[in-house]
């Protein structure tokens, strides 16, 4: 039940991990997007790991793309 996005139960969510590997960084740069608000993790229950939905880790492939590929911290 942990992976369903509350607006859209059939909509799938990524694991910081799977950002990671998607987007081709470590983990710690996915934490360092989320505090610097690049990056906003769906709601999630109390006590639930940080989740993403796909529009916003499409949103953020396409931004990455149109940059070149480069992370915040590398442009």
């Amino acid at each position: 039940m942990e992976n369903l996005d509350v607006k859209n139960p059939d909509a799938r969510l990524w694991r910081v991990s799977e950002v990671a590997a998607e987007c081709g960084v470590h983990i710690s740069t996915v934490y360092y997007w989320v505090r610097t608000g690049t990056l906003t993790p769906a709601p999630t229950p109390s006590g639930g790991a940080m989740r993403f939905t796909s529009d916003t880790v499409a949103a953020l492939l396409f931004a990455r793309e149109d940059r070149g590929g480069k992370s915040g911290s590398d442009a």
